[in-house]
């Protein structure tokens, strides 16, 4: 089992995370129901998933799509480049910069 951390995003807030088992990964996959969903968006999907409260306000684990895409809007663009970098460290920002570009699109 994975410990708790907490990642600082830049706007202040504090969350607290746990890496996804692969148990949590089959579960966000069932989450999607017929939904096949890309590398990106599964990418995104377990960075937001691995939180476990902000702001010390626990984050219920989302049970469908919908729920993991208003978890990832809930974070912002701040909450996920704070996360990538802190479960992908090392990544150059030119990368981190061109997935979250491309989220936004």
């Amino acid at each position: 089992m994975s410990e708790v951390s907490v990642v600082d995003v830049p706007d202040g807030r504090k969350l607290a995370v746990k890496e996804v088992t692969p148990s949590g990964l089959m579960s966000i996959m069932e989450a999607c129901g017929r939904f096949v969903p890309s590398e990106g968006w599964m990418r995104y999907a377990m960075l937001a998933c691995s939180v476990q409260s902000i702001d010390d306000i626990p984050v219920p684990k989302p049970t469908s799509k919908a729920a993991i895409e208003h978890l990832a809007d809930k974070l912002g663009n701040a909450g996920i480049v704070a996360l990538s970098e802190h479960f992908y460290p090392g990544t150059p920002d030119e990368e981190a910069g061109n997935e979250t570009d491309a989220a936004k699109n």
